[in-house]
């Protein structure tokens, strides 16, 4: 399905898509870095995991290198590559010492059985003239491109560009790295190939001649340029200060991608990427005229994409563009909350308009934000007044008072004005008297409870709203408010 994005392991939803679905793939997996790399949350200073890069020799390594050396077979198309990736994986357990390597054999081992099935199916995806392109450093590119002749055929491979920036710190014992490798490789003989051209430099003077053996004679300059090479340096990466720059790590500059898309696609193409990230390929893609598809493993990637896609593209979700693998009905939010708890506790939240706390926070709440109370509707939105708010999401099926009464102690710890303890399952009585004694705040004549709650259900899904009761004043408000059941909030980070 074009103009979809997916949200999930891209394992599972790659086995799911039509064999030879898309024009051009992009990869830009993790690293192998070590790292764990956090979001910083849109209009606030804290952070959240978005995921890590630190890989374990465990149970799902296993099952990942177990899924090539034992392959199922359910794409007949790809036995003889997972054959030739399994002998890969083989030789790489023998170089990496396997099972009595150092720590990081174990995790490269872990790294590379987590790539290998991903890869297979890249090749089963691609249109015969399609391409893929694998980001990575130089913690694995080398172990990646034998994989990728594997797969794809050592005939098939095109270039190993680099791309070059500068910045960052400067090591004491080693040389600055401060490169990223790009490997292309081609599905067949026959590649879409769009060569792009870049100005000539200043030592080129037009008319200027040279000596060969046939005697003296000019140079011919191309109006468009000189063909670019397999050396990118005229791509700045971004920076903090940048106005591409949306909080997500590894985030890639627009224009690495769009130079990609237009060399190895055409308009109207399919362009796919599996590590979607905040969605600077699809935002890319789209802005080229291409179709698109991408997945990605953690829900707060969401709202960045979102974001980018409605700001640059007027693109609304579920109008514009599809949605998949994220809660749209009751049974969904209760199947995310089961496979990834905290990826539903920060889809709860974001619903509301809050910002998910940080990984750290022990607090006792899962989001924060304010209420803008908009008094005076002629003044800016800074200088209204605004009510401090958290939530807390309990998912499980146990629910009691007491929970409720150490949501209400972070409430006090933390000054809230109006607490939203939010849940799947139904609350019960003692739960709601535990929420009465917090009693009321008082607004414009109005009286809201400080503690209420949000029990989701179908309702939610079928019309959008949210029953909490929370304060407003002005009847102009700015169009980024919220809906909540009747009454209208304008929360912010």
């Amino acid at each position: 399905m074009e103009n979809t994005l997916y949200f999930g392991d891209n394992l599972n939803v790659m086995r799911e898509m039509q064999t030879h679905s898309y024009h051009l793939c992009y990869f830009d997996p993790p690293f192998n870095s070590g790292r764990n790399y956090n979001i910083f949350l849109a209009g606030s200073k804290a952070q959240r995991k978005a995921f890590d890069d630190i890989w374990r020799w465990d149970d799902a390594a296993r099952e990942n290198q177990a899924s090539v050396l034992y392959y199922d077979g359910r794409h007949p198309e790809l036995v003889e590559t997972m054959d030739n990736l399994a002998d890969c994986l083989t030789g790489f357990d023998k170089i990496l010492k396997g099972g009595g390597g150092s720590k990081a054999d174990e995790s490269m081992r872990a790294y590379l059985a987590f790539m290998a099935p991903r890869l297979a199916e890249v090749w089963r995806l691609l249109k015969p003239h399609g391409s893929v392109y694998l980001h990575c450093d130089a913690h694995a590119s080398h172990y990646l491109k034998v994989m990728l002749d594997a797969v794809f055929g050592a005939a098939n491979f095109r270039n190993e560009i680099i791309w070059c920036y500068a910045g960052g710190g400067i090591p004491r014992k080693d040389f600055p790295r401060k490169h990223d490798v790009i490997l292309r490789y081609a599905r067949g003989k026959d590649v879409i190939f769009n060569t792009e051209y870049r100005p000539y430099g200043e030592h080129n003077v037009t008319g200027k001649r040279f000596t060969d053996r046939g005697g003296t004679r000019a140079l011919h300059y191309r109006e468009e340029g000189t063909p670019i090479n397999d050396w990118w340096t005229d791509i700045k990466p971004l920076i903090n200060l940048s106005k591409e720059r949306l909080g997500y790590p590894t985030q890639k500059p627009l224009a690495l991608l769009e130079r990609i898309i237009k060399v190895s696609s055409n308009p109207g193409d399919i362009v796919f990427n599996a590590f979607c990230g905040c969605g600077t390929t699809v935002d890319a893609a789209h802005g080229l005229g291409r179709r698109w598809v991408g997945i990605e493993l953690t829900v707060l990637a969401l709202g960045p994409m979102e974001r980018r896609l409605r700001e640059r593209h007027g693109l609304r979700p579920n109008a514009d563009y599809h949605i998949k693998g994220y809660p749209t009905t009751h049974q969904d939010a209760i199947l995310l909350a089961k496979q990834n708890p905290n990826d539903f506790a920060n889809w709860a939240v974001t619903r509301l308009g809050l910002a998910p706390t940080p990984n750290s926070n022990d607090g006792g709440f899962d989001g924060t934000g304010k209420i803008t109370l908009w008094e005076n509707r002629h003044l800016a939105e800074a200088a209204q007044p605004k009510l401090p708010v958290i939530a807390e999401v309990k998912s499980g099926r146990s629910l009691n008072p007491n929970q409720v009464r150490a949501f209400r102690t972070a409430m006090r710890d933390n000054g809230a004005a109006i607490g939203i303890f939010i849940t799947l399952h139904e609350v019960t009585r003692g739960m709601r008297n535990v929420a009465e004694e917090e009693g009321f705040i008082e607004h414009n004549g109005k009286h809201y409870p400080r503690l209420q709650f949000w029990q989701i259900t179908d309702t939610y899904f079928e019309e959008g709203l949210i029953p909490v009761n929370l304060p407003w004043q002005v009847d102009e408000r700015p169009k980024a408010e919220r809906h909540y059941g009747g009454e209208q909030t304008y929360l912010t980070t």
